[in-house]
């Protein structure tokens, strides 16, 4: 309680408890790692995923890194790999990583907002949604049942 010119005033102190992790230490040097790990998984997954494009016959890297979705993971693996850096060496994460990190997580979350309402359409992104409740047949026994001379071997 302090007094000024007659009028009593009641001041509240409250205490923020903040955990801060001491750069250098082991708990840095963990979270250094946990962001490396996870940067260097991610970059194996779109790796792993372009591979089966090349084992398709389809390994044209413009197609594949020219999709939102893989550019932003990929944008969000060299973030994460920049800030592992940062964390284990001990030093301080620069202003453009953090908006960076502010970039990067804008696009995965357009992404796959944008993925999650087209998979609301019908016809969209399913692979059987050409196939109706009552026409279940498969592609080979729709080529059995046309007469010769009809199917296409071209």
């Amino acid at each position: 309680m302090t007094e000024t010119r007659g009028v009593t005033e009641t001041r509240r102190v409250t205490e923020t408890r903040r955990v801060t992790v001491t750069r250098g230490s082991a708990e840095a040097r963990g979270v250094g790692l946990a962001r490396l790990l996870a940067g260097a998984a991610a970059i194996a997954v779109l790796g792993y995923a372009y591979a089966l494009r090349i084992a398709a016959g389809d390994g044209s890297p413009l197609d594949y890194f020219g999709y939102f979705t893989n550019l932003s993971s990929l944008l969000a693996a060299a973030i994460w790999i920049a800030l592992g850096v940062f964390a284990f060496r001990g030093g301080r994460d620069p202003a453009w990583l953090a908006t960076a990190r502010g970039i990067a997580a804008t696009c995965l979350l357009l992404a796959g907002a944008l993925v999650w309402a087209l998979s609301r359409l019908p016809g969209v992104l399913r692979r059987d949604s050409q196939r109706s409740a009552g026409n279940q047949r498969s592609h080979a026994s729709f080529w059995a049942d046309r007469p010769s001379g009809t199917q296409n071997t071209g």
